[in-house]
């Protein structure tokens, strides 16, 4: 019989991150063994090494950290750090042009110019929608992170004051979104998946239904799920 510190010992981040070098084989067990971490409470947090740090729980930036994939985090943790170097970016040369945007996607556009200013830490409108297009265009290798600063700022909207997880919740709530991320890009969609407590939809699950909850509600009839967490 296997003893919980051999699993611990076996729960490493490559024995549980899926890639797209995995077989289906290999997919099912990493599955497997996340959800023997839930059952046996296991912190997915400490083995993806997710910064404890960063988890008051209270920012709008908290929760954009929860719902990006591991990649869209790492990227922007290093953009924070000031890890790497940007690529160049001038406002007057580096522009495409751009078509009208239908009112339905304007949002969107709008929300993704206000992530490249903040990613070169520059004054919002300094860089344009034409600017956004030619980036997006030539600077493929940094997407995630533009994706992982438009969580930032729709968060930022969207967020209802307060949270009702403490910080280790919050990472392990963190940590399960990005593997079911992680999974979803693969064609495995977990959040489908039976809602079981030690299922990984059922963890987030658990784990969404107090994070919506305002700070003070008493009970279900008070939660505001509608926060969009992807």
């Amino acid at each position: 019989m296997t003893t919980l510190d051999e699993l611990r010992a076996h729960l490493t981040r490559d024995a549980i991150v899926p890639t797209r070098l995995d077989s289906f084989k290999a997919l099912t067990e990493k599955k497997r063994l996340i959800e023997t971490a839930l059952e046996y409470h296991i912190p997915l947090a400490d083995i993806l090494g997710i910064d404890n740090g960063l988890t008051n729980g209270s920012t709008p930036e908290e929760h954009a950290l929860a719902s990006m994939t591991i990649l869209q985090y790492e990227f922007y943790i290093q953009w924070r750090n000031n890890a790497f170097e940007l690529p160049a970016l001038r406002r007057e040369e580096h522009k495409v042009p751009t078509v009208e945007i239908s009112a339905s996607k304007r949002k969107h556009w709008k929300r993704r110019v206000i992530a490249l200013n903040r990613i070169y830490r520059v004054e919002a409108g300094h860089y344009s929608l034409a600017n956004l297009k030619w980036w997006m265009q030539n600077h493929h290798d940094f997407i995630n992170l533009l994706t992982a600063m438009d969580r930032v700022v729709g968060a930022e909207s969207a967020m209802h004051s307060g949270t009702a997880l403490s910080p280790e919740e919050l990472r392990e709530y963190k940590a399960l979104r990005m593997l079911a991320a992680e999974f979803a890009s693969l064609g495995w969609p977990v959040l489908a998946a039976p809602r079981g407590q030690q299922t990984i939809r059922g963890r987030i699950n658990a784990y969404k239904a107090k994070l919506c909850r305002p700070v003070g509600a008493q009970d279900a009839s008070e939660y505001d799920c509608n926060l969009r967490m992807s």
